[in-house]
C-alpha cells in the first residue's frame, strides 16, 4: 500500500513537472508570438505612415496639375476669344474691301459709259450739259460764256480771247477755295518740269461720279494720265488718274482708296499732289 502511494506521488510530481515544462514552453511561445505580432504591427504602422505621406505628395501633385490645367484652359479661352475677334475683324475688313471693289467696279462701268457718251458728243453739247448741271453760279457763267464763244467761232465771227480769259478768271475767283495762279501765261513746259512738288487742293468733288477738280493744270506741268494723290491730315486717303487738263485746273477720276479709308472722307479743300509718269 505504501508503495502504491509513493508511485502515485512520483506520478503526480512527474505530471506536475511535465505540465510545468509545457506551461513554460507555452508561455515562451506566446511571448514570441506577441513579440512577432508587435513587430509586424509596428512595421505595418510604419508602412501606413509612409503610404499616407506618399498619398499626400500625390494629392499635392494632382492639385498642382489641376491648377496648371485650369490655367491652360483659361489661356486657351483667351486665345480663342482673341482669335474670334481677329476673325470678326478680318470678315468686316473683307466685307468693306469687297464693298469698295464693287463700288469701284460700278464707278468704272459708269465712267466707261460716260466716256463712250462723251466720245459721241460734240464739245458744245458737253459744255451745254455741264452748264445745266453746274451747282456754282460762277462756274455756270464760265461754261455758258465758253459755249457762246464756240458758237461765235463757228459763225466766223471775231473773238477776243484775252478778254474772254480775263472774264473767266474773274468769275473763277468767286469760286470758294479757288486761288488764282500769278505765274505768267507764257509758262513753258521746261519751267513746269522744274516744279517737282506739284501740290494743290481739291476745288470741287463730284461723289456721284468719283470726280474731283483740282487747282493744278498745264501751267503747273500737269499732264493727262499722271497720278494724283489725295491727303487728309498728312495721310494718303486715295488716288486717281488725271483725265483732263486745263490751264489752271484738272479733272481727276478717283480709282483707288487707301486701306482703312473710304470715299466719304474725300471732300473739297483736301490737299493733293501730282506724281509724274515714270517714263518721264
Amino acid at each position: 500500500m505504501k508503495n502504491i502511494n509513493n508511485i502515485l506521488i512520483y506520478a503526480l510530481i512527474l505530471i506536475s513537472l511535465v505540465l510545468s515544462v509545457a506551461l513554460l514552453l507555452s508561455f515562451q511561445s506566446s511571448k514570441k508570438l506577441e513579440y512577432e505580432f508587435n513587430e509586424k504591427k509596428a512595421l505595418l504602422m510604419k508602412e501606413n505612415i509612409d503610404m499616407k505621406e506618399k498619398l499626400n505628395v500625390i494629392e499635392r501633385q494632382i492639385a498642382d496639375k489641376a491648377e496648371s490645367i485650369n490655367a491652360l484652359e483659361r489661356e486657351k479661352d483667351k486665345y480663342e476669344e482673341d482669335l474670334n475677334g481677329l476673325r470678326k475683324d478680318f470678315q468686316l475688313k473683307m466685307k468693306s474691301l469687297v464693298s469698295q471693289l464693287d463700288n469701284l467696279g460700278r464707278h468704272k462701268r459708269a465712267l466707261k459709259k460716260k466716256i463712250a457718251v462723251l466720245g459721241k458728243t460734240s464739245l458744245s453739247d458737253q459744255l451745254a450739259s455741264a452748264a445745266s448741271r453746274a451747282d456754282n453760279a460762277d462756274i455756270k457763267k464760265v461754261l455758258e460764256r465758253s459755249l457762246r464763244l464756240i458758237d461765235q467761232i463757228r459763225e466766223g465771227k471775231s473773238v477776243d480771247l484775252d478778254s474772254m480769259m480775263a472774264a473767266n478768271e474773274t468769275a473763277l475767283q468767286e469760286v470758294p477755295g479757288y486761288e488764282p495762279n500769278t505765274m505768267k501765261r507764257d509758262y513753258t513746259v521746261a519751267d513746269a518740269q522744274k516744279n517737282t512738288e506739284r501740290k494743290g487742293r481739291i476745288l470741287k468733288f463730284d461723289p456721284a461720279n468719283n470726280y474731283i477738280i483740282i487747282n493744278l493744270g498745264s501751267e503747273n506741268g500737269v499732264e493727262k494720265g499722271e497720278r494724283c494723290k489725295i491727303f487728309k491730315d498728312g495721310q494718303e486717303v486715295g488716288s486717281g488718274e488725271v483725265m483732263s487738263v486745263r490751264f489752271r485746273i484738272s479733272a481727276v477720276f478717283i480709282d483707288t482708296i487707301a486701306f482703312k479709308h473710304t470715299m466719304d472722307e474725300v471732300r473739297e479743300g483736301l490737299d493733293v499732289e501730282i506724281e509724274r509718269n515714270r517714263e518721264l
